[in-house]
């Protein structure tokens, strides 16, 4: 919910398992969730189900780590109680939030408690956020948020780029790619605060473009891409039957009536290709009328973004030369031993520097 705007309202609706209407009694509770006191960063792996580090200690070393699953909104505690109100659906199915201004951003729980008619506790929930666009930074202490000022844009329209951060020195990284190329590169700090790029939307654009983006913080790596969307201008022609039969005899003439309007309605010089089938033939195979020769494709970007080789987590590989066992024998020791080699081929003229080095890295199981 955008709190700039003056009227909310909540619309409660009241059935039974057959979808009919029942009016009900009860009350609705709304809480501000307590997020955490700092950034953190999204969790490498699953919480553990049970903790071996206590938990003070574990923040003191690990500071932007989660603890638990504290970094999912799922797992938030209520915090404080910001409206109450009560409500008959007999009388009235919508709620008044009045003024919200004051409401600090983030999310929100509402809480519905009512009884049904044998008298039975009847409890449901839905959770909300609350934003503006004149906020300065995220609220709940959100690592990261993008976003645009609108969904689809013409050529001559600004792209408005929005990027947020609650953390400190997060350095971003925009770039902008049309026509399968990278045309600009942006480089925004952020410190605790908001930055909105300007991007200019080209004739040119009809189709959509992408915009990628990537940043570091605290040893995680996150990165995507956006597409915006530039539709292409309205051209579809509305074509009107003038005369329609829908039984026809052998062997008689039809003389068929179009009428063509373009997307306003107006006049429009045009061309018609007809067919006709047998639409009896579909009772044994379908047949389907499949005509577009005006392509209208969607943009689809030529570059990604990943960070496998330097933020991966989720396996790893070794590079080993091929037949390079050792031939010193090592005693047993039950691990596992990486074994550098260095084979010196020296001339023995002592002014002159060695000749060759041979570096050769095994890997050996011990047994």
């Amino acid at each position: 919910m955008d709190k700039t705007n003056k009227d909310h309202t909540l619309t409660i609706s009241t059935r039974n398992l057959n979808g009919e209407f029942i009016p009900a009694e009860g009350h609705i509770k709304i809480y501000k969730l307590k997020a955490p006191n700092h950034v953190l960063r999204p969790r490498p792996w699953n919480a553990p189900d049970y903790q071996v580090i206590p938990s003070e200690e574990f923040k003191t070393k690990f500071p932007h780590e989660a603890y638990s699953n504290e970094q999912n909104s799922t797992y938030w505690k209520k915090g404080k109680l910001v409206f109450e109100s009560a409500f008959d659906t007999e009388k009235s199915k919508e709620i008044s939030l009045r003024n919200i201004k004051r409401w600090d951003s983030g999310q929100y729980i509402i809480l519905l408690e009512s009884k049904d008619k044998f008298g039975q506790t009847v409890k449901d929930e839905t959770r909300t956020t609350l934003f503006s666009d004149r906020d300065k930074t995220l609220a709940d202490q959100k690592l990261f948020r993008i976003s645009t000022n609108k969904d689809q844009y013409s050529a001559g329209d600004v792209v408005e780029l929005t990027l947020a951060s609650a953390a400190e020195d997060v350095t971003v990284t925009v770039s902008v790619e049309k026509d399968q190329d990278i045309i600009n590169t942006y480089i925004v700090k952020l410190n605790n605060k908001k930055k909105t790029l300007s991007i200019l939307v080209n004739k040119e654009d009809i189709g959509g473009f992408a915009i990628h983006y990537s940043y570091a913080f605290n040893n995680s790596f996150s990165g995507s891409s956006l597409k915006i969307n530039v539709p292409y201008p309205k051209s579809d022609l509305e074509i009107e039957t003038s005369t329609f039969r829908n039984k026809l005899q052998p062997g008689t003439d039809e003389t068929w009536s179009f009428k063509i309007k373009g997307p306003k309605g107006e006049k429009v010089t045009a061309e018609i290709l007809a067919s006709m089938y047998d639409m009896s033939l579909d009772q044994f195979k379908p047949h389907s009328w499949n005509f577009n020769p005006i392509q209208k494709p969607r943009y689809n970007p030529r570059y990604g973004l990943n960070a496998r080789q330097s933020f991966g987590v989720g396996g790893f590989r070794v590079h080993n030369q091929q037949n390079n066992t050792p031939k010193e024998n090592h005693k047993n020791t039950g691990e596992i031993s990486n074994i550098l080699i260095i084979n010196k081929h020296l001339n023995h003229n002592h002014n002159t520097r060695p000749n060759k080095i041979d570096w050769k890295f095994g890997h050996k199981e011990v047994n």
